[in-house]
């Protein structure tokens, strides 16, 4: 840590317990982002066989020439 450059007692108090908040708020973040994306991972594999269906659904219904794909040929 650098220097504590609050004057005296009370400026070492202050200082301890802004220390601690700002470890106390990293520490809820990294929770609440290891949440985040275990929430985003636990979206993707129940969407992945929708997004299976919705594929061979979209195969069926467009024929070969109307493909949504992208053609370097069209540019």
């Amino acid at each position: 840590m650098d220097r504590n450059y609050l004057k005296g007692t009370d400026g070492d108090k202050m200082n301890v317990i802004l220390a601690a908040c700002g470890f106390n708020l990293r520490k809820l973040l990294r929770v609440l982002l290891w949440l985040v994306f275990k929430e985003l991972e636990r979206l993707k594999t129940t969407l992945m066989p929708f997004k299976r269906l919705c594929g061979a659904i979209r195969e069926l219904l467009l024929p070969p020439q109307m493909s949504l794909e992208f053609h370097p040929s069209i540019a």
